[in-house]
């Protein structure tokens, strides 16, 4: 467990993937600070605010330092009516100013989801200075970047229309339609963290019953097991490169067999303790592979 300390406030991170994670979101709460603090933004709001007679005497009232205030009746109107699946993504609005400080629309992050729900509803009232760039990876962690292509995406497709897609591709690879209902609206993976793991996985389109990885991911139980079923799918893509997997099996963790018939248990763990997991874990791979070497890779 790692503790991050910000001027913004401090973060609990469990696990190396989701400090990875917390890093990269540390430039995007900086550049929205940034933006939220802007003149031209600033000012495109007094504009649009000072034209109702509330929103004058609003602005008379209060001054326009930290948090200026938005007549409730003016946040509604800035709000739209969402698909249950598109409300953590939130509006057009809220993903662009998402896309445009780097980071993912969906985000957990306790300082930083504020943040852009603040700027949303201020945006959707006034004017926004262009892009401020994207966030680029944090060096020595192994997280699976989003391409420009997966972030242009999120941008311009609402969750539920990626998700349909997605239910699509997962029926095509032979996912059954209870394991494709729980991944597709599991509350730990963001709609970002869903497109880089149907990407890993059509890298694996050789490769017989890529269900069995779907399968794990279904079962995360926390943002950090979202976030590992990515890193397990990395570490299958860089097994296959070396050595060809003619199958996926699903052991309690994402496990490959090899031509010659031996099997790989893929782990993303910090450590490995004894536990009843990895216990089960190994007598699975023995129950089906009795006399065939198996390895564990963590």
């Amino acid at each position: 467990q790692f503790r991050i300390k910000t001027r913004w406030g401090n973060l609990t991170v469990d696990g190396l993937n989701m400090l990875g994670v917390r890093l990269q979101e540390i430039r995007a709460i900086k550049r929205a600070d940034s933006l939220s603090r802007n003149p031209q933004f600033v000012g495109g709001l007094v504009e649009s605010v000072s034209q109702t007679p509330r929103g004058g005497r609003t602005l008379l009232k209060k001054p326009l330092g930290a948090g200026l205030g938005v007549p409730k009746g003016m946040k509604r109107l800035a709000s739209t009516q969402l698909h249950p699946a598109d409300r953590r993504a939130g509006s057009v609005t809220r993903r662009r100013i998402a896309f445009d400080v780097g980071c993912d629309p969906e985000t957990t992050n306790p300082i930083l989801k504020p943040l852009i729900d603040n700027l949303a509803t201020r945006k959707g009232l006034g004017k926004l200075v262009g892009k401020v760039g994207m966030s680029a990876a944090v060096p020595g962690l192994g997280l699976v970047p989003m391409t420009a292509e997966m972030q242009t995406t999120l941008l311009v497709k609402l969750p539920h229309e990626i998700n349909r897609k997605m239910d699509r591709d997962l029926k095509a690879m032979g996912v059954g339609e209870k394991t494709r209902k729980t991944f597709l609206t599991s509350p730990y993976f963001t709609t970002g963290q869903r497109l880089i793991f149907m990407s890993q996985l059509r890298k694996l389109k050789h490769v017989e019953n890529r269900a069995a990885v779907v399968a794990v991911a279904s079962r995360a139980e926390c943002e950090a097991d979202a976030l590992a079923t990515n890193d397990e799918l990395r570490m299958l893509i860089d097994i296959d490169r070396k050595q060809k997997i003619v199958r996926l099996e699903d052991a309690g963790v994402p496990t490959a067999v090899l031509a010659g018939g031996t099997c790989i248990a893929v782990y993303s763990a910090d450590f490995l303790l004894a536990t009843d997991d990895v216990s089960a874990m190994r007598a699975d791979i023995r129950r089906r592979h009795p006399t065939t070497p198996a390895l564990l890779m963590c």
